[in-house]
């Protein structure tokens, strides 16, 4: 893997928690905090119910938008592209069990918001990066690029 790849992969396989930013049918902007998982590729993925808004503008409307920071480190990836629905497969089956094991530090029997919503079918969703920016401003990073596009 790329260097620049490298240090944006390590920053998201430590970070779960992002805002997914979505358009609805009227230009409306919305925000939705989302767990997600990560491939070597940088592809994005994630759990919705077919109920929520950003099911309903990314069916709508495929760009959308991705931000993870790290405000004690001062880093951010902010990333744009284009979300897909994944359908049953070797693909699904295994992004499903890594996106199930996530949970907060030391929480082992923490459940994910999307599996408290009994609305809706859940769908798994992929967002692939056309455009991705790590920023990091952490004091061991002096002397480095502070900003890098990745993608």
């Amino acid at each position: 893997m790329d260097k620049k790849y490298n240090d944006a992969y390590k920053f998201l396989e430590k970070h779960k928690l992002g805002i997914l930013s979505t358009t609805s049918e009227q230009n409306m902007p919305a925000g939705a905090a989302v767990y997600f998982i990560v491939d070597d590729a940088l592809n994005f993925y994630f759990l919705t119910h077919t109920t929520s808004q950003k099911y309903k503008n990314s069916y709508k409307n495929q760009k959308a938008a991705l931000t993870v920071v790290d405000d004690y480190a001062q880093a951010t990836v902010q990333t744009s592209g284009t979300i897909t629905e994944v359908g049953a497969g070797d693909e699904h089956d295994e992004v499903y069990r890594k996106l199930a094991a996530i949970h907060p530090p030391g929480r082992f029997a923490w459940i994910t918001p999307v599996s408290k919503i009994h609305e809706g079918e859940t769908r798994l969703l992929k967002l692939t990066p056309q455009f991705l920016r790590f920023s990091n401003f952490s004091p061991e990073k002096s002397g480095s690029p502070l900003i890098e596009r990745i993608i």
